[in-house]
């Protein structure tokens, strides 16, 4: 199983979390409560509300891993390299963390 497919399904586990088109484009979102924390670049990337406060605490963690890309400006999002099953481990970490 491809990890983004791995990712939908062990997201949409959760409760509370549903699957819809993103708010900002991209064919597959994933909302908690209304509010959108995580989108595909296709299958090869995710795209998660971290929030600042929490990429600010993470940031050095963050900046030296290589799937991570952080946007400029600010961002309460981080985009996170799918490529192998330990990336998804990773991506839920994440999620958990942003989700509270």
């Amino acid at each position: 199983m491809r990890p983004d497919d791995l990712l939908a399904r062990q997201l949409l586990e959760r409760e509370g979390v549903e699957e819809r088109r993103s708010r900002f484009g991209h064919e597959v979102a994933f909302f908690h409560e209304g509010h959108e924390f995580l989108h595909l670049h296709g299958a090869t990337e995710a795209d998660v509300r971290l929030g600042r406060a929490a990429i600010d605490e993470l940031r050095a963690r963050l900046v030296a891993d290589k799937r991570i890309r952080l946007r400029a400006g600010g961002s309460d999002w981080v985009v996170v390299r799918l490529s192998r099953p330990e990336d998804v481990d990773f991506v839920l970490e994440l999620v958990s963390r942003a989700l509270g």
